[in-house]
């Protein structure tokens, strides 16, 4: 990968099994959220990624007050749903996650806190003293008609190059390293 070395890492290891009507296992590395591994095996079969320079991705400053976000000139409800999230050895723990006609937000201040760029972006919004801004993630592969998910289940799954080759189709429409 094209990424330097940091702290957090981009890259996370994992190794999975899965024991259904068809088990099999994967070992390799994804970015944290990412249900698969994009560069890594199962098996039977290699898979690894490459930068596309596509615009696939596009953030929103959004103006958030009392679970509503402003969209041109109206307040609009943030849509809230519960994940669970299971931890290895201890209590499972609830993240509630808001989002809004661009994508889902991402709550905190860090994305603020470290980089000059986004600093300065940030001031720049005109908001009031009882708003919050957050930054809305839209990408192509969250796009609720998007096959993304589907497309790396079928290529963890595949044992030949004619099923990889089918679930790509759908994959590199809306997926790309960036």
């Amino acid at each position: 990968p094209h990424l330097s070395i940091r702290i957090p890492n981009f890259w996370y290891e994992i190794h999975g099994t899965l024991r259904d009507s068809q088990p099999f296992a994967l070992h390799g590395v994804a970015p944290p959220g990412i249900p698969a591994t994009l560069i890594g095996q199962n098996g039977k079969f290699a898979n690894s990624i490459t930068l596309a320079y596509c615009d696939v991705e596009d953030v929103f400053l959004e103006r958030v007050k009392d679970g509503k976000y402003l969209h041109k000139g109206e307040w609009h409800r943030c849509n809230l749903r519960s994940e669970i999230i299971k931890v290895k050895n201890s209590e499972s723990q609830e993240c509630l996650c808001r989002s809004t006609c661009h994508g889902p937000l991402l709550e905190g201040q860090v994305l603020g806190k470290h980089e000059d760029f986004k600093t300065a972006m940030l001031e720049q919004v005109k908001k009031e003293e009882d708003e919050e801004v957050f930054i809305a993630y839209a990408a192509i592969a969250l796009r609720p008609k998007s096959l993304s998910a589907l497309s790396l289940w079928k290529i963890l799954r595949t044992d030949s190059f004619a099923k990889f080759d089918a679930a790509l189709s759908h994959l590199s429409r809306s997926f790309s390293l960036n």
